[in-house]
Parts: structure tokens; C-alpha cells; sequence
């Protein structure tokens, strides 16, 4: 039975968790079934629901309170007719909760409010004027593990879980001092009739089973089954460039690196100036003159090359000179404020004046307003009465300056922070639905995966419509994607977003340090959301070196991440070591692919500030060993050093071209390889040393101390070719 009702509480059951309620509505226990362990924290008396409102409203409890934003928790609960009836301190209303047994885990949904016609007593109010309501908190023991994006806490043997079924429901967990208090809740401004929330309490292990059963039953994108790919650790080859007469060369270097992904950003296709300036028009550029049927043209080369194609686009942005910003300003962009005009104003009046007080002082290139179709720059608020903007810009943009009435709207743009050259969509609107139409039409040209740019551009609340604004985007892309990534996700992300974020360039300069700062550190922490992340979009500048990807790929596989480069097709032709940059990444792409790394040598490479290479011996076998960065004389060469066969080795090139190099030993000692135990070069004998010639990765063989090898290259000279 799955619930049972006594004098003093009701139990909810199932073959995995065990819900005991009291009839004051607190929690008194949860059990995980399969590992016995109870997983609320004791002697902590939490009500299981609470409502809260702006303020009271029937007239007495206003007469004896004041006014103010007020929490009510749940006091009584009943069982009836399949519901949770809730009663709350002092409201003179009900909570319907629907709670189901769904075999994996159990839902409570939120079945609206139980009031009768005199509970207000005439008032002309929502009935009730509730503005959110908690339909699930539990008092859960700190653990180990804690999953800020699934909404998971464990200890690595047993887990528990709360998740929302669908974008409008915030599933969160706040840490106390002796807990953690997991809940979800609805908002009215987002909906809350028919709100479902799941609560799962599982083996650590098989969580991600039962999240699959509650996927499917919801009819919710695939996330569990996402991160189950082939390609989910698979790096990416990014191109901005790619057109129809180019896409054999990005193809070639793309399997030169053994890419198994190739991500286009939308600037491949689509028109675009001064940042994201265009970005909603999408109009085809001159190298795509039949539209969709040359991106499906160029797909098909990249399909049949092997290599899976993705789709980078920011679905959230308009951009400022854009169709939908100029001539005339489209109204459903997203404003930061409303506000409406205290007097009329003429088509050359430079000082607005509103009823409202403006509430941000923006950055300068952040300063715009809408009036009908007219945008409007202004130099400076007035937070003082009269309220209002001057040095006032009219008719900006392009757009034309119009006279408008008294009590005319008046919004401030909310312009995007990043480079002001776009605005925000406003998500209560159909924009982004007619957005969507245009990017799901190119990614169904046979696009499998996506990348969800500038995500974060939504209305608050962020928790709510960031991932609506995705899912608007994501349910048109046929077939599903494989998996996406983004520039900001919510909870109900977790469900589209199976790869995680991806962060931003490193200079070459502070990249090693910047890996560990950031998704080193974050990569962990992903992990207890079930989840990897993508280490990077790594740009190629004049000064990026072989090591430089290796220290960033090598540890990111380490958590079975991937990464991204972002190409540059004049680059990889002059850089003179580009080879060798791609070398190393068709080596970790093979090694990815392949799941060739142990346990124990995943734990190695994770370890900041620690250096790994690979290396392909004469067998055609792998050998992961660590290395250490050798000083040098000549700034140019750089050199590694590890042991292998009871010999010390060293990796070496020249960053910018090629060089003899005199080393000062004897040429007996060393061995000069182009690979491991293969293809011997030339070393030179001199009467104070050696000579090497110097250029792409080789690698030295002695049976030199460090000590002495650490001399050696403390002593070595550039000789003029």
C-alpha cells in the first residue's frame, strides 16, 4: 500500500523511499529502502509546505498584523480523496497536493487552493492571494556531495534528490547550519496550478535510473540518457568562418586532430557586424546564396568525413541594429523597468519625464529607452521629482521620433552586458518562439548537438526562464540533440544540457593557471550533478606551444571532459609548431575515444600544477608519463624531462621556427629520436659537446643525470643557421 493514515501521521511507500508525515504537517522521517538509511536529519521539526503572501488581506489578520512579505508553514494535513489537504498558521485556506506513487520515486503536484466564496468576505482578490507556495521541503543530513545544478545530496552510497518536472518549478537546496533544506517551490508570476515536483531517494549508483524513468514519464528531454553517449567527452573543432569553399581545409585539420565534433558558430551562416549587432535577423552571407541547401551541402561533406556537426548560436539575443530593433523597435524585447509618461512630449523634446522613479543608473552604451517604435538615448536619470531622463537622443537607432500622449509606456531597454550590441528577449512574449523557428530550421539540416550561448539573457526570475527559453529553442530541433552545452543553465537545464558549460578563452599566458582556477575546480563539482564539463574554448594565438594544449586536454580528461579549440585557418597554416599542436590533441581524442585511461591514471592527471604527456612508442602504443618543464638558455627552445626504462628523456622544440643547438656533452651520451625509439637523427659531435637541429617535438634519450641534464640545458646556445 502506498499510503497509510493514522490518529497522527500519514506514510507514503514504495519499494525505494519512505515518507512519514505527522498530521501537524512536519516530516518525521525519510528511508532509503535499499540502504536502509534514514535520510532526514533528526530532532529538525520542518512542516513539509508553506505559502507566503505580499502582505494579509482579510480584514482582521490586516487589522492585527503588519503589512509585510510573510511566510505561513503548513500546521495540519489530512489524507482525502487522493490528496494532501494543507492547512497553514492563521490563512483561511487550504493547499491541494496530489501525491503520487510513480513506482522510482514519488511526485507531489500542486492542485491549487481550497477557499469558499466567504473566505475574503467579497474582496475582488485572486483567490487566495497566495504569491508562491513550497509544495516540498525537507530537512536532509549534510553530506558529502552536494549537486547545486541536479538538486542531489549524497553521501556516495545513498543519494537523495528533488527535481522539478517542469521549467516554471524552482528546485533548490539551502545549506543551514546543521542541514540542508531541500525543497521546490512555485511563483504565481511563472504558474503554479498542476506545478509537479519528484522526490527521489536511491542508491548513489542507480539515481540516474530512476531520473530516466521520471524523464520518460514527463515526456522531459533526455538528460540521463545523454550522458550515456559515445560522444559526450568528445572535443570539439570550432569554426566562425566556415562556408562552402573552405569546409574541405576545416575538415582536414579537424581529422588531423582527431575531432570528433565540429561546432559552427552562427556567424558561419548568417550576416553579422559589430558583435551581435545583426543577431536575430539571420540573413544567409553571400557564400551561402541557396540558404539552407548549402548548409545541408556542407554538413553532408562533415557526416561523411565522420565527424558529428553542432550548432552555436545565442537564442536569447537582438541584436541592436537588427530588423527587430530598427526601423522600428519591436515591443516584445525585454525592458529592465516600466514606466509611463507624466506629460506628453513632442518629437524634439530632449527631457522625458515619468510618474515612476527610474531605478538604474546604467552604463553609458546601456542607456535606452522604448516609446512605441521610437528608441531612445539618454545621457543621465532624475531620481529626484519630476522623475525622468534627459539629454535625451530621440529617434536613435534609426528609428523615428514621434510625439507620444501623457501616460504613453516608457521601458528601459535591457541591453546585454556583454558589448551592448544586443538586447534581451522578453520570455512572456512569443519572440522567442518565432527566434526558435529560425535556428531549429537550420539545425534540422543535420546539425546533432547544440550550443546555447548568451543563455543568460531572460527575465528574472533566471531560475525560471533561462531554461524556458531554451526549451522553446530545444523541443523544435529534430532529432534531439546528442546533448547540449551552455553559457548559463537552471535547474530544469540539467534535463537539456548533458554537456555542462563550456568556459571561456585563455591567453596563452595564464592558460595553465586559469585551468586550475576554473574548470578544474569546477569539474568535480559537476560530477555530483552526474555531469561533465567542457574545459574550454581554447583560442590558437601566435604563442600557443604543444604543451600548452596538453596541460589543458590532459587534465580534463582526467574527468572525462572535453574541450573546444577555436580555429583560425591563416594561423594553423603559418604557425610553425601547429603540427605538433595537433598531434597532441588526435592523441587524447584517440585515448578518449578509445577509454583507454585506468582509474589510477585519471587520478594522476587531475592533479593541479602536475605536467603529463603522451606518448606513441614504436609499438603504435600509448604511454602516459609525467614530465617537468626544464629551464633553458635560449627562450625559444623549450624542453621537458621524464623518465622511461630506467632513462631520462626529453621532449624539446622551438616555439617560433627552427635552430642548431649546441648542447655541451658528449655525443655519446645522447640519442635523438623523432619519436620514441624510432627514426634516429643526426647528432653532431663538436670538440666542447654536440649539435642538434632543433624544430618540430623530438625527443633526446641519455643516461645523464637530472642534475647534469638540468646544466646542460642551462648551458646550451643558439647557432646561426
Amino acid at each position: 500500500m502506498f499510503v497509510r493514515q493514522s490518529e497522527d501521521r500519514i506514510v507514503f511507500s514504495n519499494a525505494f523511499l519512505r515518507l512519514c508525515l505527522r498530521k501537524d504537517a512536519t516530516v518525521e522521517s525519510l528511508v532509503c529502502i535499499e540502504s536502509g538509511k534514514e535520510i532526514l536529519e533528526p530532532d529538525c521539526t520542518m512542516p513539509l509546505f508553506s505559502v507566503t503572501q505580499q502582505r494579509f488581506y482579510n480584514n482582521e489578520q490586516k487589522l492585527m498584523h503588519p503589512c509585510k512579505r510573510t511566510t505561513r508553514f503548513a500546521d495540519a494535513v489530512r489524507w482525502e480523496n487522493g490528496l494532501l489537504r494543507v492547512r497553514f498558521d492563521g490563512l483561511p485556506y487550504e493547499a491541494l497536493v496530489r501525491v503520487e506513487d510513480r513506482e522510482r520515486y514519488i511526485t507531489f503536484t500542486f492542485d491549487g487552493f481550497a477557499t469558499d466564496e466567504n473566505t475574503y468576505r467579497g474582496l475582488s482578490l485572486p483567490n487566495p492571494p497566495a504569491d508562491s507556495f513550497t509544495l516540498l521541503q525537507l530537512p536532509v543530513k549534510k553530506q558529502c556531495r552536494y549537486g547545486e545544478w541536479m538538486n542531489t545530496v549524497s553521501d556516495g552510497d545513498t543519494a537523495v534528490c528533488v527535481m522539478a518536472a517542469r521549467w516554471n518549478v524552482c528546485a533548490d537546496t539551502q545549506e543551514q547550519d546543521t542541514f540542508c533544506r531541500m525543497y521546490a517551490r512555485v511563483n504565481r508570476e511563472t504558474g503554479m496550478k498542476n506545478a509537479t515536483a519528484a522526490l527521489f531517494v536511491s542508491a548513489h549508483d542507480t539515481l540516474l535510473e530512476k531520473v530516466h524513468s521520471f524523464e520518460c514519464d514527463y515526456h522531459l528531454p533526455c538528460g540521463v540518457q545523454n550522458r550515456r553517449g559515445e560522444l559526450i567527452n568528445a572535443s570539439a573543432y570550432w569554426v566562425s568562418d566556415a562556408t562552402p569553399q573552405n569546409i574541405d581545409e576545416h575538415i582536414r585539420f579537424a581529422r588531423r586532430g582527431g575531432f570528433r565534433m565540429m561546432l559552427f558558430y552562427y556567424t558561419c551562416f548568417f550576416r553579422e557586424e559589430g558583435g551581435y549587432a545583426l543577431n536575430g535577423n539571420y540573413d544567409f552571407r553571400d557564400e551561402y546564396p541557396n540558404g539552407l541547401a548549402d548548409i545541408r551541402a556542407v554538413l553532408a561533406k562533415v557526416n561523411a568525413a565522420g565527424i558529428t556537426a553542432g550548432f552555436h548560436f545565442l537564442q536569447t539575443h537582438i541584436g541592436i541594429r537588427s530588423r527587430y530593433m530598427t526601423p522600428k523597435t519591436d515591443h516584445r524585447v525585454l525592458h529592465r523597468q516600466m514606466l509611463t509618461l507624466r506629460k506628453p512630449i513632442s518629437a524634439t523634446d530632449t527631457q522625458i519625464f515619468t510618474d515612476q522613479c527610474p531605478l538604474d543608473d546604467l552604463p553609458p552604451n546601456c542607456r535606452l529607452l522604448r516609446i512605441g517604435t521610437e528608441l531612445i538615448r539618454y545621457e543621465a536619470i532624475r531620481t529626484e521629482p519630476p522623475f525622468g531622463f534627459i539629454g535625451c537622443e530621440r529617434g536613435c537607432n534609426a528609428t523615428t521620433a514621434q510625439s507620444h500622449d501623457c501616460g504613453s509606456a516608457c521601458g528601459v531597454v535591457w541591453v546585454s552586458e556583454f558589448g551592448a550590441s544586443s538586447v534581451y528577449i522578453d520570455q512572456t512574449t512569443d519572440l522567442q518562439d518565432e527566434i526558435a523557428d529560425k535556428l531549429s530550421a537550420v539545425y534540422n539540416c543535420g546539425f546533432r548537438f547544440i550550443y546555447m550561448d548568451g543563455s543568460e539573457g531572460a527575465n528574472p526570475p533566471f531560475e525560471n526562464y533561462v531554461p524556458l527559453a531554451q526549451w522553446r529553442v530545444y523541443k523544435k530541433c529534430e532529432p534531439e540533440p546528442l546533448f547540449c552545452e551552455g553559457a548559463a543553465k537552471g535547474h530544469f537545464s540539467w534535463h537539456m544540457f548533458a554537456g555542462g558549460n563550456a568556459f571561456d578563452v585563455f591567453p596563452t599566458h595564464v592558460f595553465k593557471d586559469m585551468i586550475d582556477r576554473y574548470p578544474l575546480t569546477e569539474a568535480p563539482q559537476m560530477q555530483n550533478d552526474f555531469t561533465r564539463l567542457n574545459f574550454g574554448w581554447w583560442a590558437l594565438y601566435e604563442d600557443t606551444q604543444p604543451d600548452t594544449f596538453e596541460y589543458g586536454t590532459s587534465h580534463a580528461a582526467g574527468f572525462d571532459c572535453p574541450v573546444a579549440i577555436q580555429t583560425d585557418l591563416d594561423l594553423q597554416h603559418k604557425h610553425p609548431r601547429m603540427a605538433d599542436i595537433f598531434e597532441v590533441m588526435r592523441r587524447w581524442e584517440d585515448v578518449r575515444a578509445k577509454k583507454l585511461l585506468t582509474q589510477a591514471q585519471k587520478e594522476a592527471i587531475r592533479q593541479p600544477q602536475k605536467e603529463h604527456t603522451l606518448l606513441l612508442n614504436a609499438r603504435e602504443e600509448y604511454e602516459l608519463v609525467p614530465c617537468e618543464r626544464i629551464k633553458t638558455a635560449v627562450s625559444d627552445v623549450t624542453a621537458y624531462r621524464f623518465e622511461r626504462n630506467g632513462k631520462q628523456w626529453i621532449s624539446l622544440w622551438h616555439n617560433k621556427g627552427s635552430c642548431d643547438l649546441f648542447l655541451p656533452a658528449d655525443a655519446e651520451r645522447i640519442a635523438y629520436f623523432e619519436e620514441i625509439d624510432r627514426n634516429e637523427l643526426p647528432v653532431i659531435r663538436t670538440d666542447r659537446g654536440c649539435v642538434i637541429h632543433v624544430s618540430d617535438r623530438r625527443y633526446l634519450c641519455t643516461d645523464m643525470t637530472q642534475q647534469e641534464i638540468d646544466g646542460m640545458f642551462l648551458n646550451v646556445k643558439e647557432l646561426t643557421v
